[in-house]
């Protein structure tokens, strides 16, 4: 007895913890604070900067990264830099908890559809209750009262239910002895756009846990006339037939794009001209216009004269050997253990580069770990370095494209759809209901009508003239409605 009481126990302990934990996450309290906090850790999003996703995945170039903010959140004597390192505030929208706060807010969203779920069933699609007491018709703003003495009980329901029916409404009659109930609604579907609209918002917080579980980026700088793979597990390259940029007569850019065509294995396969907020897409790729700058052209032979490169070396880095302002690149000489890493003039230092002139470009030279040389290439001017003729053709500009692949996008319009459309049908086509009861009193037959309907439906004036044609059906003129208790108390 003791073994049978204790599993008792221990199920009523259960079931109510789960009762517990069902009440919470049902719960519309729980559903502000989730909203309120997931809205102030975006608050913090948009006002701190973030780690770009390149430098995040990275913890050695995330640490150089933070490093470098230096006292970047100093407030008078506080340095904030460091704490908001800490508190994950420079990747927030993949730190812990705000993935934690999207689940949570899912769960929640799904909670709430689930218990709501099978009272909007019954109020939309199911039978609805037909029979009304009395005393129902005597409540609520949205009532009438129509006396006639030229129809029967049953013509009067019928002549009501036709003129529902014209109005749109369905309708469900019921008798009992010697009454008619009548139940009659529109758009009926109408309830159902809430749990439309709360499983949009599940797909959506999905989509966003998808996106930031399986995003993939890439990040290419290509010149002007240059062919770059896209990488990414695809065979895709990518031509720049050319990037435009239009400035203001201020100096500030106007617009900034790029033409460029997408080779599968060799085969073009799209074409089309790109810029920050016009991408182009291809399967589940998407290909934005993000930055550009400038480009060398370099040319590099053997002592017989053959090319062992040409191609043009985006300058898409600083470095501290040569300085935080001028741009640098590099590039590996094919078949050797050389690398080369080119140096262009000075931007924004207020005047002209003592060291690397407009027409020049400086240039290190590498073998594995060790320089072996140090200097200037002057433009279209050929320079032997060991055994080695380089030659810098001309400048060039290059394009920064952001390749994105996101599995999350597809569900995100999908959600979006749904949102959009339970909001619509909630807001523009809400649900109406009326009923009517039709009975013998004394020598007049008396039908009584009461409406509800959400606020947003401004049922009212509707619900009038509804009234309004069926005193005339029946041949009699409408009568204000009785007073109900509380009006006769008042």
């Amino acid at each position: 007895m003791s073994e049978i009481a204790t599993k008792s126990s221990v199920s009523l302990a259960a079931g109510w913890a789960l009762s517990k934990l069902w009440r919470f996450l049902c719960s519309t309290r729980l559903a502000l604070i989730l909203i309120l906090l997931m809205a102030l850790a975006t608050l913090i999003g948009t006002l701190v900067i973030q780690a770009p996703s390149e430098i995040a995945s990275s913890a050695q170039s995330y640490a150089s990264w933070a490093q470098g903010l230096g006292n970047k959140y100093k407030l008078f004597f506080l340095n904030f830099t460091g704490v908001f390192d800490t508190l994950g505030f420079y990747r927030i929208y993949s730190s812990w908890y705000f993935r934690g706060l999207g689940v949570l807010l899912g769960l929640n969203i799904l909670a709430c559809t689930v218990n709501t779920l099978p009272g909007r069933w019954r109020q939309s699609l199911a039978r609805p209750r037909v029979k009304m007491e009395e005393s129902f018709f005597l409540a609520g703003s949205n009532r009438s009262h129509i006396a006639t003495a030229s129809s029967t009980t049953e013509d009067a329901a019928t002549k009501v239910r036709r003129l529902l029916s014209r109005r749109g409404y369905r309708t469900l009659v019921e008798a009992d002895q010697g009454r008619v109930h009548i139940y009659a609604d529109r758009f009926r579907f109408s309830p159902l756009g809430t749990i439309i609209t709360h499983s949009g918002l599940i797909i959506l917080l999905l989509a966003v846990v998808l996106g930031g579980l399986y995003a993939q980026r890439n990040i290419l700088a290509i010149a002007d006339g240059a062919v770059r793979p896209v990488g990414m597990g695809t065979n895709l390259t990518i031509l720049n037939e050319g990037f435009v940029e239009e400035d203001y007569p201020s100096g500030v850019p106007k617009d900034y794009r790029s033409d460029i065509v997408l080779y599968d294995n060799g085969v073009e396969v799209k074409r089309g001209t790109i810029r920050v907020n016009s991408p182009l897409e291809y399967n589940e790729l998407r290909f934005h216009q993000s930055y550009f700058g400038n480009a060398t052209l370099i040319s590099v032979k053997d002592t017989d004269g053959n090319v062992l490169f040409q191609d043009s070396v985006e300058l898409t880095y600083q470095s501290k050997f040569w300085g935080p302002n001028r741009p640098t690149g590099y590039f590996n000489l094919p078949g050797t253990v050389i690398w080369v890493e080119l140096a262009s003039t000075a931007r924004n230092i207020g005047g002209i580069d003592p060291l690397i002139h407009t027409s020049e470009v400086g240039m290190a030279l590498y073998r594995e770990d060790q320089q072996i040389f140090l200097g200037k290439l002057a433009m279209n001017q050929p320079q032997e370095i060991s055994g080695l003729e380089f030659t810098y053709l001309r400048e060039k500009q290059f394009t920064g494209i952001t390749v994105a692949r996101n599995p999350g996008v597809n569900y995100v319009w999908l959600a979006s759809g749904l949102i959009v459309a339970g909001a619509a049908l909630v807001f523009y086509l809400p649900h109406r209901r009326l009923w009517a009861l039709a009975y013998r009193e004394g020598d007049t037959t008396v039908v009584r009508l009461a409406g509800a309907a959400p606020r947003t439906a401004h049922f009212g004036p509707e619900f009038e003239k509804l009234a309004e044609e069926a005193g005339k059906e029946l041949g009699a003129a409408r009568t204000n409605p009785p007073a109900s208790e509380s009006e006769r108390e008042a």
